[in-house]
């Protein structure tokens, strides 16, 4: 996750990591810092004071603002911008068997596929024969994947064959070790894995032209729909990237445990201003404050403090 995902633009990101790297400065020296229009930059400074993310600190100067407070305000805007989405999405699943029942197109924009197994082949066909830029999937918790299982095998070579993948997966699915497994070890070779809550729509998207859908929602082991129809696909896709947003990753679900004192650092971070101040809360040396903070963040592949202190939220650690 990134600081994207709360909605801050990569503009005004470059602007809070370079204040959060220099402990502070002055204005004017954001936009020759990174070489961006005065304008631009007095305008960056301007959301990320709003936002919280940077604090004014007077004659001219701006501080990175607290961690924390920042994380809060940015989540709960994006939580309400995201109410919105999430009630479309709740309306297009209630109308996804009228969308189905319209689909008895010409036989070059619709193919019926009658069996599961047939799918998967003509899946593996259709990406072979035209690979797409990009594979986005949502996976139905009726069928059993194991490691090494045909599916696996396509998807490896694909991702190795520099196709992206996105695929969001039930959170009950998880509940099953092998499941769970499958869909670490994608994860970790390149298909980027979330995890939703929310009931969804099983499909297949190559790009935004070919789309493969369940014949009966809810039953993807009766055939699927070959659809070629792109404005059909596009719409399937602006439901998948909805559903996207709202899911979380894999990595923030599966990953182990926090101690006690790895805690109490988390909190440290995240209200302390300076890790002398930190590490006398938590009686502890700077030293060994830093490396615990260092751990942490080399543990959930942070690259930066914020970073950290965004998945501790996601995760639920402050």
């Amino acid at each position: 996750m990134t600081l994207g995902d709360l909605g801050v633009s990569a503009r005004d990101e470059a602007v809070y990591r370079l204040v959060l790297e220099l402990g502070g400065c002055a204005v004017i020296d954001v936009a020759p810092a990174l070489r961006m229009d005065e304008t631009e930059a007095g305008r960056a400074v301007e959301r990320l004071i709003e936002l919280g993310l940077l604090e004014a600190a007077g004659a001219g100067r701006i501080t990175a603002g607290n961690p924390h407070t920042a994380l809060d305000r940015l989540a709960e805007r994006r939580i309400a911008e995201s109410l919105t989405h999430i009630h479309r999405m709740a309306a297009l699943r209630s109308a996804w068997p009228q969308l189905l029942d319209g689909l008895a197109g010409p036989a070059p924009m619709v193919e019926r596929i009658v069996t599961a197994d047939d799918v998967t082949e003509r899946m593996v066909a259709e990406a072979n024969a035209r690979p797409p830029a990009e594979i986005r999937s949502v996976k139905s918790g009726k069928t059993v994947r194991r490691i090494g299982d045909a599916g696996y095998t396509a998807t490896v070579d694909l991702i190795a064959r520099g196709v992206r993948y996105r695929t969001l997966v039930g959170r009950s699915q998880l509940d099953s070790p092998v499941m769970a497994a499958y869909y670490r070890n994608l994860h970790q070779l390149g298909d980027r894995v979330r995890i939703s809550d929310e009931p969804f729509q099983v499909m297949t998207l190559f790009d935004n032209d070919r789309a493969f859908v369940p014949m009966e929602p809810g039953a993807p082991h009766l055939g699927a729909l070959f659809i070629r129809n792109p404005g059909i696909v596009t719409t399937l896709g602006d439901l998948f990237d909805l559903a996207w947003d709202t899911a979380t990753d894999i990595d923030l679900v599966t990953g182990e445990p926090v101690s006690a004192t790895e805690l109490r650092v988390l909190r440290a971070l995240a209200t302390a201003a300076k890790d002398e101040v930190a590490a006398k809360q938590l009686n502890i040396s700077v030293r060994t404050f830093r490396r615990h903070v260092s751990e942490l963040m080399d543990r959930v592949r942070a690259d930066n403090r914020f970073r950290l202190a965004i998945i501790a939220k996601e995760r639920g650690w402050i």
